[in-house]
């Protein structure tokens, strides 16, 4: 961790909250508990490594492994910022995804009601969205008080990312469910230096054909072939013999 400057990350100095973070990182790898547990891992009586006595955190308990984790938040952005300036470039690939979890109580104003993928009914909803490198290296995380079926899910944490990471032109990677038509129409299209990669549903695949866009007969002459097409101004339509349908 320390060559890899995770230390220097996590704060500027040497300090007891910087040693806090990298034990929390470390316990993480080792054995993931909650932060009481983990304090308790590292005190002296109820120790279940040297974790606590190499770094040294024994005293630390789950009030201060929480008051780290703050003072690790507001040094988010500086994080990312150095992540991004280490793995990414101009004009890069980004990876993205977004995933939502739920969460118990009420009271949580990051997490308002709304329908989700896990079946929780009642339950608020969080949406986190990441970001990695070509090579799927994590370089970012965004957190957004959205869900899943919120077209604009996509615009709060693209505009987190575009502000941490310092670029001008990014190139996003999404699925079907997480590059959809309307938010490629509303949040993508009207932003300057923003490229996308996704895939076509099947209907939109069978409409460019109909349309006479898409000639399926020269798929067997060759792997993989473009096409251009009306419904999707100024974008590359990339179709396969092999795989699930064209990308754009």
């Amino acid at each position: 961790m320390r060559r890899l400057g995770v230390d220097g990350l996590s704060a500027a100095k040497k300090s007891g909250p910087r040693a806090l973070v990298l034990a929390l990182i470390v316990a993480r790898i080792l054995a993931p508990h909650s932060q009481r547990a983990t304090a308790r891992g590292l005190g002296p009586d109820t120790a279940s490594t040297s974790l606590g006595a190499v770094l040294p955190v024994e005293a630390a308990d789950a009030e201060a492994l929480y008051s780290a984790l703050d003072g690790l938040l507001c040094r988010h952005p500086r994080i990312a910022a150095a992540l991004a300036a280490r793995h990414l470039a101009e004009g890069t690939l980004v990876l993205c995804d977004l995933t939502s979890t739920y969460c118990e109580g009420r009271t949580c104003p990051w997490a308002p009601f709304g329908p989700n993928r896990d079946g929780k009914k009642g339950k608020g909803q969080i949406v986190v969205g990441l970001v990695c490198n070509a090579a799927g290296g994590p370089v970012a995380v965004a957190v957004c008080p959205r869900h899943p079926g919120d077209p604009t899910t996509l615009a709060l944490p693209l505009q987190k990312w575009r502000g941490q990471l310092h670029l001008q032109r990014m190139v996003l990677v999404g699925d079907r469910g997480l590059l959809t038509d309307a938010r490629i129409r509303a949040e993508l299209h009207p932003v300057p230096g923003l490229d996308w990669v996704s895939a076509l549903r099947r209907p939109a695949l069978q409409a460019l054909v109909q349309a006479g866009s898409l000639d399926l007969t020269r798929l067997a002459e060759t792997d993989v072939l473009e096409c251009t097409a009306p419904t999707y101004p100024q974008e590359r339509l990339t179709p396969r013999s092999r795989g699930c349908g064209p990308r754009r």
